[in-house]
């Protein structure tokens, strides 16, 4: 009987793993010493097996570092048959660091040895036989993943000297599985032989200072591994993004070939067998080519993985055949439209996890309430890249930061304003007709290859420049308040509807939109636009520019103008006589003829520099605001629609509104009034109010009040 002793391992590693290339193998390197030493001062020396293969250790990082677990447990023999237990006290990552032995109670015996043995990972049945000559131990039939590198407790090596040198040999070879697949999330994959060749479990290793460790497997031993993935691995959706899954397996010729099964998060397989033998070389790797995973399931008895309680609620409420509560992926394969609302007020869905399932979605609108950002639903986050039969897909007001539309090549119509997108790519959605993409942050928008769209609403981002001249079909463009210094619509012949305001245009050729009949370019740099060729114009607000002049004398359909803050000295608008709002405010304008334009029913003109104004041949208008200019009279007698009227600021000494009876605001006074009589019937109700919209007193102001019957 001998007494165990206490003392301290020195592991050093410096290897690093490079993986062969193709499924190649490579011969053996010299040996690299690495120190390792114990408590008692006596050192002892390990060595890897070869710096350019698999190396003997824990993992891998992404580097191909090896490096040690923080609950590494080794065996070590220390001469003896009695199996000691060895922790590792460093941290995870380390390359190096000592191990302590784990203390036993009382005393243990073993047969005496005449070297010293090491065995990772530590069992508690490792064995070695009196002779020093085997080793017993377990291989692992079920592995952990891990990314780019075997599981912990997978890489089984061991070590044998013969004085103060150990020299670690890895007793498997490695199988690199690459797979890919559309929504693909693997819970596990086994491997086994085709003809039952036993690859897990009790193992006899033969060892010896001067050859490579020889593995023979037991009778008991298994034939499967498994590896298990928790939490699940998505895998990559095509061949260039393949996961890859290691496996540490024994010497082994599978001679029939071998059979892999992948089950994923849901309890679906996908099976693919070799036929070919194949061998497993003791401290090799090898790998396949990327291999996509289509996955079977059991429709009618396998559920969607919902993630949020309230989306589910909405399933099971709308789309639940069965009435059991779940629903069933052939439930999900029945189902064609979703529409939710996630906002709090609502539905208060934060994720649609689950809606990857829902195959033959062609429409989807899952959007916040509100309007103008306000009210917005609670999705961060949305994955749409499986439903790959939708045609309309909205998903407005919400909070979603990226949004992958590529694999949904059928959309036809693509809504998802007030997000916080700082890209968008369109390019595969070749068929997309209507997109509306406004206030995100898009600092750029490629449509050019987007030759079906008919309507195009990209305002309020950051675009700096917007080429269109590929999307000839175009009826409608709204692309305001950007930061586009030019636009080219010239290929946009068939155009009705153009909005451009709030950009830093200096120039506009609309010559060649002629069906224009919506025309928004206001708040812009323009000092000039022809309009000439836009006869079918029925609304031009060019307002907020630089014009010195504007002709709209061809554009006699015309029911809006606003051209309002520019330098225009006059406006003819004689011939636009079916104008019901006109907006010439804030100009130059010493006249203004409204005699033909009988249809008015707003009418602001204020801020110029009139002196006259006839208004009796515009007896439908209900909004006149005609204050700050020059005037001394103002007839209003023949108005009898006007509900507001303003007409402060000028040099008006009476004002009759006694045959406007719909009246109900009046601003007649600036803040020091000049009305002095103003002419109303008893049974008028208006609010009086001053320049600032404060109610007022016109007794305070000087006026006299005439009621008339």
């Amino acid at each position: 009987m001998i007494m165990k002793k206490s003392f301290s391992l020195l592991l050093i590693l410096f290897s690093t793993i490079l993986l062969l290339v193709s499924c190649g193998k490579e011969d053996n390197q010299p040996e690299t010493p690495i120190g390792l030493g114990k408590s008692s001062g006596q050192v002892f020396y390990a060595s890897t097996e070869s710096h350019k293969q698999p190396d003997t250790k824990v993992y891998a990082d992404e580097n191909m570092q090896v490096l040690w677990n923080e609950n590494d447990h080794i065996s070590i023999f220390n001469k003896t048959t009695f199996n000691s237990e060895y922790l590792f006290t460093g941290e995870d990552g380390d390359n190096y660091g000592s191990f302590e032995e784990i203390p036993a109670s009382g005393f243990v015996s073993g047969n005496t040895l005449s070297k010293v043995y090491a065995v990772y990972p530590y069992y508690n049945n490792n064995k070695i036989n009196n002779a020093g000559t085997a080793i017993t131990m377990t291989l692992p039939s079920e592995q952990t993943y891990k990314a780019h590198s075997f599981g912990i407790g997978a890489n089984a090596m061991i070590a044998v000297t013969e004085n103060n040198f150990l020299a670690f040999k890895n007793v498997c070879g490695y199988l690199s599985l690459r797979f890919y697949g559309d929504n693909v999330s693997v819970s596990c994959i086994t491997l086994r032989g085709n003809n039952g060749e036993k690859i897990a479990g009790k193992a006899s290793i033969a060892v010896s200072t001067t050859t490579p460790p020889v593995t023979t497997m037991d009778n008991t031993a298994t034939d499967a591994i498994t590896l298990v993935c928790d939490p699940p691995v998505q895998l990559g959706s095509t061949a260039s993004e393949y996961t890859d899954f290691w496996f540490a397996i024994p010497p082994t010729t599978f001679s029939g070939g071998f059979t892999i099964t992948v089950t994923d998060a849901l309890g679906g397989t996908y099976e693919k067998s070799t036929t070919r033998s194949f061998t497993v070389t003791r401290n090799q790797m090898d790998w396949m080519n990327p291999l996509k995973v289509e996955i079977t399931y059991d429709e009618e008895n396998t559920f969607v993985p919902f993630e949020d309680a309230n989306f589910k609620a909405y399933c099971v409420n709308n789309f639940d055949t069965n009435n059991d509560g779940e629903i069933s992926l052939a439930e999900a394969k029945l189902v064609t439209r979703i529409s939710v609302i996630t906002d709090e007020n609502h539905d208060n869905i934060s994720s649609l996890r689950g809606i990857e399932f829902f195959v033959n979605l062609t429409s989807l609108q899952c959007t916040g309430s509100g309007s103008s950002g306000t009210n917005l639903g609670k999705l961060t986050f949305l994955d749409v890249s499986h439903n790959t039969a939708l045609t309309e897909f909205r998903c407005y007001n919400n909070r979603l930061t990226s949004l992958d539309v590529s694999h949904n090549t059928a959309l036809r119509v693509l809504v998802c304003y007030h997000n916080l997108l700082n890209s968008l790519d369109v390019s595969h959605n070749t068929a997309l007709e209507y997109l509306h993409c406004s206030s995100n942050q898009l600092t750029s928008l490629d449509v050019s290859h987007n030759t079906a769209l008919t309507s195009l609403s990209c305002g309020f981002n950051q675009l700096t420049s917007l080429d269109v001249s590929h999307n000839t079909a175009l009826t409608s463009l709204s692309c305001q308040s950007n930061q586009l210094t030019s636009l080219d619509v010239s290929h946009n012949t068939t155009l009705t509807s153009l909005n451009c305001n709030s950009n830093q245009l200096t120039s506009l050729d609309v010559s060649h939109n002629t069906a224009l009949s919506l025309l928004y370019c206001s708040s812009n740099q323009l000092t000039s636009l022809d309009v000439m060729q836009n006869t079918a114009l029925t609304q031009l607000y060019c307002y907020s520019n630089q014009l010195t002049s504007l002709d709209v004398s061809h554009n006699t359909a015309l029911t809006s103008l606003s051209c309002e803050s520019n330098q225009l000295t006059s406006l003819d608008v004689s011939n636009n006589t079916a104008l019901k709002y006109l907006n010439c405010e804030n100009n130059q304008l010493t006249s203004l003829d409204i005699s033909q334009n009988t249809d008015l029913i707003s009418l602001y003109c204020y801020s110029n520099q009139l002196t006259s104004l006839d208004v009796s041949h515009n007896t439908a208008l209900k909004s006149l605001y005609c204050d700050s200019n020059q005037l001394t009279s103002l007839d209003v007698m023949q108005n009898t629609a006007l509900t507001q009227l303003y007409c402060y600021s000028n040099q008006l000494t009476s004002l009759n509104v006694s045959y406007n009876t719909v009246l109900n605001e009046l601003r007649a006074w600036p803040q020091s009034g000049n009305l002095g009589t103003l002419y109303k019937v008893s049974t008028q109700t208006i609010n009086y109010k001053n320049n600032a919209g404060s109610i007022i007193s016109p007794s305070d102001y000087g006026t006299t009040i005439v009621e008339v019957d």
